[in-house]
């Protein structure tokens, strides 16, 4: 819970890091593109999957929507 807890430090520390903007991208569109890569021989190096960006205290407010029961730092 290292992203939930805001990654240590002092209270400016934390501030910054739940203002920080994160990429995210579903699991299952990692998989679809692993997929891709496997079928296409001619496919090769590094691919970067990523869907959109979110706040670190809006995916905080996601988890807890699924999880209501953890203690979740303030």
């Amino acid at each position: 819970m290292h992203v939930l807890a805001g990654g240590g430090g002092d209270d400016e520390e934390k501030a910054a890091t739940t203002d920080k903007r994160r990429n995210v991208v579903d699991v299952r569109d990692v998989a679809a593109a692993l997929i891709l890569t496997y079928e296409n021989a001619a496919a090769s190096g590094r691919y970067i999957c990523s869907a959109y960006d979110i706040k670190v205290s809006e995916m905080v407010d996601i988890v807890r929507r699924f999880f209501p029961d953890i203690n979740y730092p303030k």
